[in-house]
């Protein structure tokens, strides 16, 4: 999946301007950056959500301008920074409305005592937990992954990043992007920095915490 020379703009003011970044199959690629950067709007023009000024999303070398969602979400899996589960239903009620083979991958993998709670009733991390299980069971070939772990306690964190890891050893193509660098960072085989409207390349040969630290985005705690 190839983000190319994508520009976007909003009552003439740039927010980005010419992005190139590639999601490479296999891998996990980190994007970092201030809040306000422009990681969340890059991410919804990968999804569809939004249409950049200029530039195209290519994905399997496919050129896609228009939203196209549908055609899109047959390829890729995108979970958006907020909330987005409807609150008045049991999961098990939720659960139900799956395919087969989402069902049982959200059963495997989200606690079977929560099962029978009303969405509303979830935690803040038991809640994104199950969103990240569900974005995965689509068992699509591109999961955008916007801030899955901000908020959340270090115990989901640990098992969502178990979950996203076996995604890159099935062949899954992952961009993501989170405010708590530490894990992303980890979990990431190679990243950008998205700063001044523009997204670079960060170096593949030094370790990504080690570059965000030299940047100032990174102390020496986990979060």
């Amino acid at each position: 999946m190839i983000f190319d020379s994508i520009y976007y703009e909003i009552k003439s003011k740039s927010i980005l301007k010419g992005v190139y970044l590639k999601v490479e199959s296999g891998k996990i690629c980190g994007l970092f950056g201030l809040n306000g950067s422009g990681k969340t709007t890059l991410i919804k023009i990968g999804a569809g959500i939004m249409l950049p000024t200029d530039g195209t999303v290519f994905i399997d070398g496919e050129a896609f301008i228009k939203k196209e969602l549908k055609k899109r979400y047959e390829k890729i899996a995108y979970l958006p920074q907020g909330t987005f589960l409807p609150k008045d239903i049991d999961v098990a009620q939720f659960i139900g409305t799956l395919s087969i083979e989402a069902r049982n991958y959200v059963l495997r993998h989200f606690p079977a005592n929560l099962i029978n709670q009303t969405i509303a009733s979830l935690s803040g991390g038991e809640l994104r937990l199950l969103e990240v299980v569900f974005t995965i069971s689509l068992n699509r070939e591109f999961l955008l992954l916007d801030e899955p772990f901000t908020g959340i306690e270090p115990l989901y964190i640990e098992k969502m990043m178990t979950l996203i890891a076996e995604q890159r050893a099935f062949g899954k193509g992952i961009l993501i992007t989170d405010h708590y660098y530490w894990y992303s960072s980890q979990l990431s085989d190679y990243g950008y920095f998205q700063s001044n409207q523009e997204c670079k390349k960060l170096d593949e040969n030094q370790p990504l915490a080690d570059q965000l630290r030299e940047r100032g985005y990174l102390g020496n705690h986990s979060i």
